[in-house]
């Protein structure tokens, strides 16, 4: 039997976890609202799209990645949303594990 989508929780910042200084932007009230506002108005994958595909995104990316700096986190023209396949790739990508 398939199992419903969990709903979307507000993560909560916590220090004691190790990750990038950064990280905690994701957790700020500004983001979230951002986050949300923004799959509501573009919900569609633009990865997916350009394949002809039309899937739901659930992630709101940063084209440009960020690196902490609050401006480009904040720029709308940075965003974009993709569904976590196509985000995932791209994550990889910029680690340098895949091919561009």
């Amino acid at each position: 039997m398939p199992r419903a989508a969990k709903p979307f929780r507000e993560r909560k910042w916590n220090p004691q976890l190790p990750c990038r200084s950064y990280h905690k932007l994701y957790c700020g009230a500004t983001w979230l609202e951002l986050r949300e506002s923004w799959l509501r108005s573009y919900p569609l994958c633009i990865d997916c799209l350009k394949e002809g595909i039309s899937k739901l995104a659930n992630v709101v990316d940063h084209v440009e990645p960020h690196k902490g700096d609050t401006e480009t986190f904040f720029n709308l023209r940075n965003l974009q949303s993709l569904c976590t396949i196509h985000h995932n790739k791209k994550t990889y990508r910029e680690n340098g594990n895949g091919k561009s």
